[in-house]
């Protein structure tokens, strides 16, 4: 008879990354990177991209910490405004975006 060995392998963990919600006072993302790549990341900043680049409106950022699971673009959007919302990770060995989400900032910021 034939013996057969069965190995299982944890699946890999995906990035996840969402945008949370959005208010008066910005936009509110959540992400599951440190599951991912736990001792690699060295920065984290979140970056709002206006989608209609011929109005000529800066993106929007902010740097949270390397170990962060959650963090806020509150300055720099301007009302009315859509905008993609990505999660910049910084690793030793790459920078990647991952996109979170489309949205319109309400009437008034911070």
């Amino acid at each position: 008879t034939a013996t057969t060995a069965t190995t299982t392998t944890r699946p890999a963990i995906q990035p996840s990354v969402s945008l949370h919600r959005t208010d008066a006072s910005g936009f509110h993302l959540r992400w599951n990177l440190q599951d991912v790549m736990p001792d690699s990341i060295q920065k984290i900043e979140l970056i709002a991209v206006p989608v209609d680049s011929d109005l000529g409106v800066a993106n929007a950022s902010a740097v949270v910490a390397s170990n962060a699971t959650e963090g806020s673009i509150t300055t720099g959007l301007r009302p009315y405004t859509e905008y993609d919302a990505v999660v910049e990770v910084t690793t030793s060995a790459a920078t990647t975006a991952y996109p979170a989400g489309r949205a319109w900032t309400w009437s008034t910021g911070k």
